[in-house]
């Protein structure tokens, strides 16, 4: 939610308090979203009816984003991917041992169970035939 304010569509980067200004580039809202405005508006074929904003390039004046190097956006969400996916799977793995570890106590508990069931028996058994 917070970060989805500072991409660049509510305010423009120029717009952001000087102690703000570096959570522009921390969301990965920022960069899928220039990038797609870059991919729609960008080019000479780009012109509208509009006397504020009359071509493509305006608009994304108007958004500070004429300067988009698309490849980087791109590698900066390939790499927010990657640290989602770990993060995530070690997550998962973290949980899975101690998962597995509880089973693994509950099964010697039930095992350390039945052998002494086993050896009371064995024992009242014993008792029983000493005293006859």
């Amino acid at each position: 939610g917070f970060f989805m304010l500072l991409m660049g569509f509510m305010l423009v980067p120029s717009e952001f308090p000087v102690w703000l200004r570096w959570a522009y580039s921390v969301p990965f809202h920022t960069y899928t979203w220039r990038s797609f405005m870059y991919i729609e508006f960008s080019g000479p074929e780009n012109v509208f009816d509009s006397v504020e904003l009359p071509t493509g390039m305006d608009v994304l004046r108007a958004y500070e984003i004429e300067d988009v190097n698309y490849g980087h956006d791109m590698l900066v969400l390939f790499g927010y991917a990657i640290i989602i996916h770990l993060i995530s799977a070690s997550i998962i793995l973290v949980r899975q041992r101690k998962a597995n570890r509880i089973e693994d106590e509950m099964t010697a508990d039930e095992e350390a169970k039945d052998e002494i069931g086993v050896t009371a028996r064995l024992n009242g058994h014993l008792f029983h035939r000493h005293q006859k």
